[in-house]
């Protein structure tokens, strides 16, 4: 999930509330791979700029899954989600 520019919430704002939920939620952990400390002060080459993977870096964000999720609980999410956003 990727939260859009200009949005009246943070990522941080709207995992922490699903976390808060027992909806767990985990940063993306690539993005812009030039800023991860593996890279940091290597030699690479970029083609262009990289606000992209920097947007994509800062504002996404995974919903926990797995194969035992059941349709109540699917249901928990989506609620949670709209009455999250709706607030604003």
């Amino acid at each position: 999930v990727t939260v859009k520019d200009g949005a009246p919430f943070t990522r941080d704002q709207i995992t922490n509330h699903l976390n808060s939920k027992l909806i767990e939620t985990r940063n993306l952990f690539a993005g812009n791979m030039t800023k991860q400390p593996a890279f940091v002060g290597k030699n690479w080459r970029m083609a262009d700029n990289l606000d992209v993977t920097d947007n994509i870096m800062n504002n996404t964000f995974f919903l926990g899954t797995y194969l035992g999720l059941t349709d109540e609980m699917f249901a928990y999410i989506e609620k949670t989600v709209d009455e999250f956003v709706t607030s604003f």
